[in-house]
């Protein structure tokens, strides 16, 4: 059985729009199966913070992929009195990471 690989490049984006290649890396690809370090590894960058949306309290994750692509999640409860940041966190890296594998399993259909 021919071993199937994704190739991430590793691109750094500057303000001024130039590209700067800094590498790549190859992830082995197994029974069409996307790897779950290669989906944590499209995240280079993530900031979490509570705040009032429409006076409710909302966990709000900003992030940034290895791509240059930025994106906000947020998720909030029915009552204050069962708000949890970090479930919060949790509900919305999930979410991220659903996305993220929802794209490189689009590839990998793809390359075929």
């Amino acid at each position: 059985m021919k071993l199937q690989t994704i190739q991430v490049a590793l691109i750094n984006y500057e303000k001024d729009g130039v590209a700067d290649v800094l590498g790549s890396k190859e992830y082995p690809i197994e029974n069409n199966k996307i790897p779950k370090e290669l989906v944590q590894s499209f995240v280079t960058k993530k900031e979490v913070t509570t705040e009032r949306v429409f006076g409710k309290l909302t966990t709000i994750l900003k992030y940034e992929l290895q791509n240059g692509f930025t994106g906000v999640e947020s998720t909030s409860c029915v009552d204050e009195k069962n708000y949890s940041e970090e479930i919060g966190e949790k509900i919305l890296l999930k979410k991220l990471e659903d996305k993220i594998w929802f794209g490189l399993g689009f590839a990998l259909g793809m390359a075929k």
